[in-house]
C-alpha cells in the first residue's frame, strides 16, 4: 500500500480533519516498532533495498540466470519494477493473456503485458490459440465478444472440440430465472451430470440469494465459492496465534486471543490489570510476565497466564507439529472446543479433522517460523485463489473466483446492465472492456454447455439486458 500523496477525509462535521498521510505514518511506526512487516512492506522493502544497493542487486542479480513470469497480464507496477531490478541477461520469459485481465482493482497493469515486445526490443511472441477446454461453439462465442475490445492482443482462438450448446434466455425477474435454473440442473442431472460439474456465475455477490432460496427449497445441494479459508477458521487461528505468539512477542493480536482460549478466567479485568503495568512501546506479552514476576495479579489468574506463558516458552524450539500436539494437550483444546460447539457433534468433526490435516501439514515444516510464513501467505491469497468448496453441490460463486476453474456446464445469470457491466465500469473505456473480459473469463469456465441469462426485474427494478448478451447473439445461432 504505497501512499504518495497527501489526502484528508471527514470523520465527522464536528471532528477535526484527519490526514491519511499520517494516520500510514503511525501504522508503519508501530509495525517498526513491533519488528513486522505486511504484505506490501515485503514488496516494497525488498524493491528499496534492490533499488539503493547496487552491490546487493548484482549479488541477486547474479543467482538468476533466466526469470519466468505466469500470469504476467496481471502484473502490477511493483511487480515488474522488481522483475527489472532482478533482470540482469534479457532472458525473460513471460506467460499470460490480456483477454483474462480482470484485476485492476488490485492494482494490476495491462500496459506492463501489452508493451512486453517494445520494452524487451528482440522479444518473440508464441500464440497459443488452441483451447483445451471449452468445445469450440463456446470458444467462438469468446472470440466474438472480446473482438468488441480495442485494447486486446490479436489472437484467433479454436478448439479441436467440434460441438458445445449455447443458450440466451431471458425472465421477468430473478425468481422465474432461479426456477428455470433449477429445472435445467434437474434435467442435467437426470442426464447423469453431477451437481459438482455445474456452476452458477454471477457478477455481484448479492445475485445469489434467489439461487439460494430456489435451491435450498428444492434440497438441491450447493456450496458457495469464497467462503473462509482453511487458515481463517476459528480452531486454525486459535491453535496458530498460540505458535505465533510463542515466535512473535510482541504480536498483541495473537497473544490477546489466546490469553483466555480456552476460557481460563482471565477476563477484561485482568487485561486491565497486565495493561496498567504496560509502559512505552512494551507488547501485552511482556506486560503479562511483567505482571507475573511484579506479582499483581490474584492467585487463581496468576496460575492462568504462568500456563500461558510458560507453554509459550516450552514450544518456542519445537518443530511446529511437535507444538500443536503439546498446545493441544496442555490448553485441553479439544474438550473447549466440544463445549464451544454445544451439540453440534457433526461440526465438531469437521474442525477435528481440520486440526488433524493442520498437523500433517505442519510436518512439512522444519520450524515454527517455517509454519508461520506459509500460513500468512496462504491467508494473502485467500481472497479470490484459496478457494472453500465442499466439491458436493453445484457451485455458486462470483465470476472473479472463479477464475482459473472450469466445469462441464457453467449459468452466467444476472446478464443486465448496471449489474454486468456493473455500473461502477461505466465512467471509462478501460473499465467497461475490463467488464467484458470479466465476462469472456465466465464465458471460457464452460467445458460443453454454456446458458446466460437476464431478469427484466431484479430487486425490483427495471434493468435492460446487458450489451454483452446483443454482442454475442450472432455466435449463439
Amino acid at each position: 500500500m504505497a501512499i504518495n500523496r497527501r489526502c484528508s477525509f471527514d470523520l465527522h462535521p464536528k471532528v477535526s480533519t484527519v490526514r491519511l498521510i499520517d494516520v500510514y505514518g503511525l501504522y508503519e511506526k508501530e509495525l517498526k516498532e513491533k519488528n513486522a512487516v505486511d504484505f506490501d512492506n515485503i514488496l516494497t522493502l525488498t524493491r528499496d533495498l534492490l533499488r539503493d544497493n547496487s552491490e546487493i542487486r548484482e549479488k541477486y542479480r547474479s543467482w538468476f540466470q533466466y526469470i519466468l513470469c505466469d500470469e504476467y497480464q496481471d502484473a502490477n507496477n511493483l511487480n515488474e519494477e522488481l522483475t527489472t531490478l532482478l533482470l540482469s541477461n534479457g532472458n525473460f520469459f513471460a506467460v499470460g493473456d490480456d483477454w483474462q485481465s480482470i484485476y485492476s482493482f488490485r492494482m494490476s497493469n495491462l500496459d506492463h503485458f501489452m508493451t512486453f515486445s517494445e520494452k524487451y526490443q528482440g522479444a518473440r511472441i508464441f500464440r497459443l490459440e488452441e483451447n483445451f477446454r471449452s468445445a469450440d461453439k463456446i470458444v467462438q462465442i469468446g472470440n466474438h465478444l472480446i473482438g468488441h475490445n480495442d485494447n486486446k492482443m490479436d489472437k484467433e482462438c479454436f478448439s479441436a472440440r467440434k460441438g458445445g450448446i449455447a443458450e440466451r434466455h431471458d425472465f421477468y425477474d430473478e425468481y422465474e430465472e432461479a426456477a428455470w435454473v433449477l429445472g435445467k440442473i434437474r434435467n442435467l442431472r437426470q442426464m447423469g451430470m453431477a451437481y459438482e460439474k455445474i456452476a452458477v456465475l454471477y457478477r455481484t455477490k448479492f445475485s445469489s440469494l434467489a439461487f439460494e432460496k430456489a435451491f435450498r427449497s428444492a434440497g438441491i445441494p450447493y456450496c458457495m465459492l469464497g467462503g473462509k479459508g482453511f487458515f481463517e477458521r476459528k480452531e486454525i487461528l486459535d491453535i496458530t496465534c498460540y505458535l505465533t505468539a510463542s515466535f512473535f512477542s510482541k504480536d498483541d493480536v495473537a497473544f490477546d486471543r489466546i490469553i483466555n482460549t480456552p476460557k481460563r478466567g482471565v477476563g477484561p479485568g485482568a487485561l486491565a490489570k497486565i495493561n496498567k503495568v504496560r509502559s512505552g512501546s512494551m507488547s501485552l506479552q511482556d506486560a503479562a510476565r511483567k505482571s507475573l514476576k511484579e506479582k499483581v495479579l490474584p492467585a487463581r489468574i496468576y496460575d492462568s497466564v504462568r500456563l500461558v506463558t510458560d507453554l509459550l516458552d516450552d514450544i518456542r524450539e519445537m518443530r511446529p507439529d511437535t507444538a500443536i500436539r503439546e498446545v493441544l494437550t496442555r490448553t485441553g483444546y479439544m474438550d473447549y472446543l466440544k463445549q464451544y460447539l454445544k451439540s453440534s457433534a457433526m461440526d465438531y468433526t469437521a474442525r477435528e479433522e481440520n486440526i488433524e490435516q493442520l498437523i500433517h501439514s505442519a510436518g512439512q515444516k522444519d520450524t515454527i517460523l517455517d509454519y508461520l510464513e506459509e500460513a500468512a501467505l496462504i491467508r494473502e491469497d485467500k481472497e479470490d485463489d484459496e478457494q472453500e468448496n465442499t466439491g458436493n453441490g453445484v457451485n455458486l460463486s462470483t465470476i472473479h473466483a472463479s477464475k482459473g476453474l472450469e466445469y462441464k456446464v457453467v449459468f452466467i445469470v444476472a446478464c443486465e446492465e448496471q449489474l454486468f457491466p456493473h455500473w461502477r465500469s461505466m465512467e471509462t473505456p478501460t473499465g467497461l472492456e475490463e467488464e467484458r473480459r470479466l465476462m469472456y473469463v465466465a464465458v471460457t469456465r464452460a467445458e460443453q454447455y454454456l446458458f446466460l441469462s437476464s431478469a427484466d426485474f431484479r430487486k425490483g427494478q427495471y434493468n435492460q439486458p446487458s450489451r454483452f448478451l446483443d454482442e454475442i447473439s450472432d455466435s449463439l445461432n
